[in-house]
């Protein structure tokens, strides 16, 4: 399976890819750098626009522009430089902040919230309690809870043909599935996806068009195919140490785009250090399920 460099190492922590069609364009964020990317697929020139605080995760819009998730609170934005915040889910919560966020089937943004990790230096503080949740957020802003499980670092936001959202918390090193109703408004008991024992610990993931899952391993240095059972189907090793979330992009919607991070590299030789904070591109042969757009 062929993997290849993208984009050079300039990320400290890049996350949440998403493409769009219509921009033959890669989208992503990099969160401890403040900034917003865009890679022109034909060209391979990268793009950027700083943000006002941390971005945890962000998706297009459907009438122009970009849903953000930044450290605390949901903003849209237009590519003018200009964010306008949208809600705050946990609103008074100083000690919170957001993380993995992905829109719905139903064009709805959906983000995960976790106890802060970020010290105001942008550094990454050891993560000592378990306070999260998932929100679902619509068009008009409102923001309603989905589950009442609390999560230590949520990650991955898929809906399967089988209507099962997946989900990862981090430091369970767990996929769980959910049932969720016609609405999409109310998650259903958790139950596990997935606890294979693979290298690494789960981050973002995409869905593919048979029904399995890409996950990114952070500390592993590869994305594994997980079947609709939650069993092994293959392991693409990377360069990077910490590959951090997924998608489908390309003009036939079959390459594998894989954000990474340059944070918690350790001084090896065997580590190449220029492919750290990378985006990779993996020919996965199978086209993948197309990126939702934001509905507000």
């Amino acid at each position: 399976m062929k993997v290849y460099q993208l984009s050079s190492g300039t990320d400290i922590l890049g996350e949440s890819p998403f493409w769009s069609e219509a921009d033959q364009a890669l989208y992503w964020v990099d969160m401890l750098g403040r900034a917003i990317r865009c890679l022109r697929w034909s060209t391979g020139q990268v793009e950027s626009w700083a943000t006002p605080d941390y971005p945890t995760a962000m998706a297009l819009r459907s009438r122009g522009g970009a849903i953000v998730a930044l450290r605390q609170c949901v903003s849209l934005f237009g590519f003018d430089g200009r964010f306008e915040t949208l809600c705050v889910p946990e609103p008074g919560r100083e000690e919170q902040r957001l993380n993995e966020g992905r829109c719905a089937p139903d064009g709805t943004f959906w983000v995960g919230s976790m106890r802060t990790n970020l010290g105001e230096g942008g550094e990454v503080l050891p993560l000592r309690e378990r306070s999260g949740a998932l929100y679902r957020v619509d068009g008009s802003g409102a923001a309603q809870r989905l589950s009442t499980d609390v999560f230590g670092i949520p990650n991955t936001m898929l809906w399967t043909p089988r209507g099962d959202f997946i989900t990862a918390d981090s430091l369970d090193g767990v996929l769980y599935a959910y049932e969720y109703d016609a609405q999409m408004r109310r998650l259903g008991g958790r139950r596990v996806f997935s606890k294979a024992s693979i290298r690494g610990v789960p981050d973002g993931s995409a869905l593919d068009s048979e029904g399995c899952v890409w996950n990114a391993r952070f500390g592993g240095g590869c994305v594994v195919r997980l079947t609709p059972d939650g069993e092994v189907d293959q392991v693409v090793d990377l360069p990077a140490l910490n590959p951090t979330s997924c998608t489908f992009a390309g003009p036939d919607g079959k390459t594998l785009c894989v954000t990474s991070a340059a944070i918690a590299v350790p001084d090896a030789a065997d580590i190449r250090v220029a492919a750290q904070g990378a985006v990779f591109a993996i020919e996965t042969g199978v086209k993948g399920i197309p990126d939702v757009h934001f509905s507000g």
